[in-house]
């Protein structure tokens, strides 16, 4: 599929498919489409279940890293043929900078600036006629020329022009060194280099933005970032998990322990570890769990059983629970709400024998003791449901 094609294919969309697919390339959720979208303020968790993927043409829960690829290929068909490959959505970058400017998606047209590449054709099945008319641009009219002032311009023109060529050379030879710059030709940027462009330059990802790389430990005990799949070491329990665009994702989940809401389980480690941190990047896309193993990270994990596990939600809640001989337990006392970035939640667990101490975007959440031999060493989890991406998880003794 030609450039061309592309942008034909772009100026058919509404000014509503347009700025929702701005919006989409630039890797905003679901949940933040449907709230700028519908205009509906964050109460209740589950109202673009059926809202936004009606309006976007889907039926079902389906992962939104599923829904963007499916946005891409299927609802705006015009692409089915150019993005396939990962090589084919480098290419696509070309087009995806020029179109996702940093304008705000309000100020986003479907109509771009060049009306004479972005046609949009209206025309009717029937009527070949009518056809013609809109395909031929209107000529201008005719107008008797005045050669007075055609000579009259002319003169002017020249004796702009020999002053400005005075000027130049003056300036020239006053300073040899001096270079001008071209007043009206602006240096084009190869398409080469705009592909290679991070979309964190234009995009206020907050994978980039907020979550940089972290600064590693140098005698860490595991670490790994997705980038290049799942580290063979993660032990998967339940569910199906993916590395997609750099951050783990939930492919498929199935109901585990005592949820019935399908999550993923993966575990690292064993009883050897003891003293230790765990640091996690978590996206969330909609609210926060009901009791008992939503999505977060469990400690001292003796087994499945038996663990300290950290309840984490993308409205502020979080808690501990002690799960015990397969039986759940909130730590009331553990309960914190903050106001966090719903977009980001930056996880720390630090796990000191029997001491656990839990931070949020570097804020402290909350500290408990166990008084419990058991929980003084064990591997860890991570639990996940499709309604969170994870990046970043590393585990590393207590300095």
């Amino acid at each position: 599929m030609s450039e061309r094609e592309i942008r034909e294919g772009l100026g058919k969309l509404s000014k509503d498919q347009a700025v929702v697919l701005y919006w989409t390339l630039q890797g905003k959720s679901p949940d933040w489409i449907a709230r700028e979208i519908l205009k509906k303020e964050r109460k209740t968790y589950d109202y673009h279940m059926g809202e936004i993927y009606t309006h976007l043409g889907f039926t079902g829960k389906e992962h939104w890293t599923v829904k963007r690829d499916r946005l891409i290929r299927e609802v705006y068909p015009i692409f089915s043929e150019f993005v396939k490959t990962k090589d084919d959505l480098e290419k696509w970058q070309t087009i995806k900078y020029e179109y996702a400017k940093v304008k705000p998606p309000q100020e986003q047209s479907s109509i771009p600036e060049e009306p004479q590449i972005f046609i949009k054709d209206e025309t009717p099945a029937s009527g070949q006629k009518q056809q013609s008319q809109t395909q031929q641009p209107r000529q201008p009219t005719q107008r008797k020329t005045s050669w007075p002032l055609v000579l009259l311009g002319f003169g002017a023109g020249a004796l702009i022009s020999c002053i400005v060529i005075g000027v130049i050379f003056t300036a020239f030879f006053r300073n040899r060194s001096a270079s001008l710059m071209p007043t009206f030709t602006e240096v084009p940027t190869s398409p080469a280099k705009l592909e290679n462009v991070s979309t964190a330059e234009i995009t206020d990802t907050p994978r980039i933005i907020i979550n940089p790389t972290p600064t590693l430990p140098s005698n860490l005990l595991f670490y790994d970032n997705f980038d290049n799949g799942i580290s063979p070491q993660w032990e998967q329990i339940v569910g199906t998990f993916a590395s997609v665009n750099g951050r783990l994702s939930v492919i498929e989940g199935q109901p585990f322990l005592f949820r019935g809401k399908k999550l993923a389980v993966m575990k690292i480690g064993d009883n050897s570890w003891k003293r230790y941190i765990v640091e996690a990047s978590m996206y969330p896309i909609y609210g926060s769990n009901s009791n008992c193993m939503g999505d977060g990270i469990g400690v001292s994990v003796v087994d499945l059983n038996n663990m300290l596990f950290f309840n984490l939600g993308a409205d502020g809640n979080n808690w501990w629970e002690i799960i015990e001989n397969s039986e759940c337990k909130t730590i009331e006392k553990s309960y914190n709400y903050k106001n966090y970035d719903a977009k980001f939640l930056g996880v720390r667990l630090i796990v000191d024998n029997g001491k656990f101490t839990a931070f949020v975007n570097e804020i402290k959440s909350s500290e408990i003791i166990i008084e419990n031999d058991k929980f003084k060493s064990g591997g860890v989890i991570l639990v996940a449901s499709e309604d969170s991406d994870w990046d970043n998880f590393l585990v590393y003794p207590i300095p």
